[in-house]
């Protein structure tokens, strides 16, 4: 589970890492829906997290989608 504070000191020591809502990562269709999940999966500096749908994560992240559907990826 991702914790922004604690992680991003861990695995940020050396570089300014910039921290955005997740809902920035998202489509306006996907904001609307995001408030059904309660955790989205998202990749941050190369390892996979779940993120609550209100958290802030580093401007580079990627949120994990359905290859088919390309809907977002995460536990309701």
């Amino acid at each position: 589970m991702w914790r922004h504070t604690k992680n991003y000191r861990l695995s940020q020591k050396s570089s300014l890492v910039k921290l955005i809502p997740l809902s920035a990562l998202l489509t306006y269709e996907e904001q609307h829906l995001i408030a059904k999940y309660k955790y989205v999966v998202v990749i941050i500096s190369g390892t996979k997290y779940l993120v609550t749908p209100y958290d802030r994560v580093p401007d580079d992240s990627v949120v994990i989608r359905d290859e088919e559907s390309n809907s977002i990826i995460g536990i309701l």
